[in-house]
């Protein structure tokens, strides 16, 4: 493991205490067999001074050279093993998802003719009530549902409640109206549903389009992509 690598490993010990357990009890099994050897080296030892003394062995001598290279085997399988499993599971799309994904903050102050409704669409939001926003939003003319501000609060919170597929055609209305304002954090949120949902090549067309634009999200969506590729 590089120096670079090393680095990123121990933070991402640091944020996943799944990990954390993991890489522990790694470290808990390799100190367990070290003991052992130590044990078994000494009573080899007993056995060889036993033999010297009185020229005849006292019962069986193990072999240490062999369960020395038997247990180095095995450290090292482990070890090896154990790095093979993290590298594997840090660039899942579950676990990426997980890293990277961190739900919307919306402002409260608008300015829309629907003000008073949309307070309390935001407010629900920000307090986690996600059911509740749908309904609000939904319950409003469906012209005034196009605020930009509004699909994008539909959009996460039903990717709040799972419903990725569904959060992505909301986003996905950002590419068909002259939006601006929140256009990149539709794209940002629109990749983790695609990686989510294990729809790796539509993620990375999408990352690769917030990198080439140089938004707000494009250092995050670099490595991302690292990771992915």
């Amino acid at each position: 493991m590089t120096n670079l690598q090393k680095q990123e490993f121990e933070k991402e010990i640091e944020k996943d205490k799944e990990l954390y357990r993991e890489v522990q009890l790694g470290n808990e099994v390799n100190e367990g067999i070290k003991q052992e050897l130590m044990v078994s080296e000494f009573k080899n030892k007993i056995a060889n001074i036993h033999t010297r003394e009185f020229d005849k062995p006292k019962g069986k001598i193990i072999k240490l050279q062999n369960k020395w290279y038997w247990a180095a085997a095995s450290i090292t399988l482990f070890s090896g093993t154990a790095y093979f499993s993290i590298q594997k599971r840090t660039t899942q799309p579950d676990y990426l998802y997980k890293q990277y994904y961190e739900v919307w903050q919306p402002a409260l102050i608008t300015r829309s003719a629907n003000d008073n409704v949309q307070k309390q669409i935001l407010l629900n939001f920000e307090q986690g009530n996600y059911e509740k926003v749908l309904q609000l939003i939904n319950s409003i003319p469906a012209e005034q549902q196009l605020d930009a501000k509004l699909i994008l609060s539909k959009g996460c919170a039903l990717m709040e409640m799972a419903e990725y597929n569904k959060a992505i055609i909301e986003f996905e209305r950002f590419n068909t109206k002259d939006f601006t304002l929140y256009t990149d954090a539709s794209n940002w949120y629109k990749a983790l549903c695609f990686i989510k949902l294990k729809q790796m090549n539509k993620a990375v067309v999408i990352l690769n389009s917030i990198i080439v634009y140089k938004s707000a999200y494009s250092e995050d969506a670099k490595k991302l992509l690292n990771k992915i590729s």
